[in-house]
């Protein structure tokens, strides 16, 4: 045993070794190619059985399978919560909550604040902010949650499909956990409520018997998926294609019974908002704005190359998992295709695969949780490897799982042991509570171009019927909201028009992150007390000052509040 681990061991710390000493972009490429050839040619005859007495029959029995589970549940928690003590680490989960917040008014998703993701996913923010009280860091605690259900359904879906192989389950759980420990996916994204959904997709799929109930559910599930982000439409097609070859092209009426089952949850909301005579703000939000989203041409291979050389930086043994998985993907589809096996096309995982990278060029905006689906169905599709290529996948996640949580651990502990603590130094808080001792009065209104978790915390809508900071500087979701009268603008621009309606509270940004790059913003003066003498600037230095304030912090962006003079 000790021998054939050294034949495994060896090869990974020997390119470790040799990727401390170099760290450009040719070398780790290097690195990659030398520990897979090593690899293979160490361990070409090494099975789990070698490593691991009778795995399957021991560790991971059923009394055992709880405490693994468990174990990926601690793993989840602590290194999600690593940066809880930054308050904001994307401006979309501000704006959803400020845009959720209507609800409780008896307002519609989209009528009087619009976010450009679908109903469904106000709706749940909504009820989990009144779940937790609408306190902020409980409610990003909550989510941590939410992304567990999905970690679990891969555990599900990997032991039902591999003739439940436990060690596989837990390796691909583990898998996944550890990808979206990386700061780009640590947040409360739309994907990982529709990951929940998808997840259960593929369960009803491989499981239920009843082909016309099973794409029936399917249809149901996806549209739902829809009212969400309206993007996962594109994972219906794995399964319309999968399921028309395995019925060999015919009886497609049975498979295109997922249409009925998608128009049932659609056709209710399209009841709903036609009723409240906003059927083109609906119709928009689904066609017309999602068409010139997807047109920005933004995404690249080359980002998806620094994506994957950030993994390479955060950990290299977690960069050594994808490597591992993508080269024994990609041999698995070369063998099958030299030997002219063609239905490795029609193959679920690899289509799911397939169309979750398609997704995010489709997006089109190299937003790194695009890839979100991605993971998904890589960490899912790790399951394929062969009994000696566990080994080493057992190795090296266990490796990278060692090295994150002791980087993590202790920035983690201290914010969840001190939970009130971490909460009360949210700097935005603070401001809401600095804005609302200066009013001194609950009747009064905000508008906010930046910043927007004020609004949440004041329990405000925003004066703009925009939220999303970025959404006030893109052309196209202007244009379409002039068409509807959804805004005004003056002879400037529409926030120069909110701007004159004096609101009680203005806050502004005079530099806005634009296509990722900090920009002036010159279209409008966000000065407003030098041409308007009746608003007071509040000194928010301590705030800006705050390195709690935002993970990626902008040098060049400044907090401008300006409150009205009662008098």
């Amino acid at each position: 045993m000790l021998k054939n681990l050294t034949k495994i061991l060896l090869p990974i710390f020997a390119t470790s070794l040799f990727v401390e000493f170099y760290e450009g972009e040719k070398e780790v490429y290097i690195a990659s190619f030398l520990l897979l050839a090593l690899l293979f040619a160490f361990q070409k005859n090494i099975t789990q059985n070698d490593i691991v007495f009778s795995f399957e029959d021991t560790s991971f029995n059923k009394w055992a399978i709880g405490f693994w589970i468990l174990l990926v549940l601690f793993f989840n928690l602590i290194l999600q919560n690593k940066l809880l003590n930054f308050e904001t680490i994307t401006w979309d989960v501000p704006s959803y909550l400020v845009a959720s917040q209507e609800i409780g008014l008896g307002n519609l998703p989209l009528e009087t604040q619009w976010e450009s993701k679908g109903p469904m996913l106000l709706y749940i923010y909504y009820f989990i902010s009144e779940l937790v009280d609408k306190n902020y860091i409980y409610f990003r605690i909550f989510n941590d949650f939410i992304l567990f259900i999905s970690i679990f359904l891969i555990y599900k879906i990997v032991n039902k499909t591999t003739n439940n192989s436990s060690l596989k389950s837990v390796l691909s759980m583990f898998i996944f956990t550890l990808l979206v420990s990386f700061e780009w996916f640590i947040s409360e994204f739309s994907e990982i409520y529709c990951l929940i959904i998808l997840g259960l997709i593929y369960l009803v799929f491989e499981n239920v018997d009843n082909v016309s109930v099973k794409h029936f559910l399917i249809g149901i599930l996806i549209s739902i998926s829809t009212l969400i982000n309206q993007g996962t439409i594109i994972f219906i097609f794995p399964y319309l294609i999968v399921s028309l070859y395995r019925n060999k092209f015919k009886n497609f009426k049975t498979t295109f019974l997922m249409l009925p089952g998608f128009l049932i949850p659609h056709t209710l909301f399209l009841v709903i908002y036609s009723s409240r005579g906003m059927l083109d703000v609906y119709l928009s939000n689904y066609f017309r704005i999602p068409l010139e989203y997807t047109s920005a041409n933004a995404s690249s291979f080359y980002e998806l190359r620094v994506i994957l050389r950030r993994f390479f930086q955060y950990d290299q043994y977690l960069y050594f998992v994808i490597v591992l998985v993508f080269f024994c993907a990609s041999y698995e589809i070369y063998k099958k295709i030299r030997n002219k096996n063609f239905e490795i096309f029609f193959d679920l995982d690899i289509l799911n695969l397939v169309f979750a990278l398609l997704f995010y060029f489709i997006a089109d905006h190299n937003y790194a949780h695009h890839l979100f689906y991605f993971i998904f169905y890589f960490a899912i599709f790790s399951k394929r490897l062969f009994s000696n290529q566990v080994v080493i996948m057992m190795i090296l996640v266990g490796l990278s799982s060692i090295s994150i949580l002791s980087s993590s651990y202790n920035e983690s502990l201290k914010n969840l042991s001190n939970l009130n603590e971490t909460y009360e130094n949210y700097p935005l808080r603070i401001l809401s509570e600095d804005i609302l001792s200066e009013l001194e009065t609950n009747d009064f209104n905000v508008l906010a171009l930046d910043y927007v978790l004020v609004l949440y915390y004041l329990e405000k809508p925003n004066v703009s019927y925009i939220v999303h900071p970025g959404n006030h500087y893109e052309d196209f979701i202007l244009k379409e909201l002039y068409r509807m009268n959804k805004i005004q603008k003056n002879e400037f621009s529409h926030i120069s028009y909110y701007i004159e309606l004096e609101p009680n509270v203005i806050l502004c940004n005079p530099v806005g992150i634009i296509s990722g790059k900090a920009e002036k913003l010159d279209f409008y003066n966000c000065s407003v007390d030098d041409y308007k003498k009746n608003y007071t600037k509040l000194n928010t230095d301590s705030i800006k000052s705050n390195p709690n304030l935002d993970l990626y912090s902008n040098p060049y962006e400044s907090i401008n509040v300006y409150i009205k003079n009662l008098d």
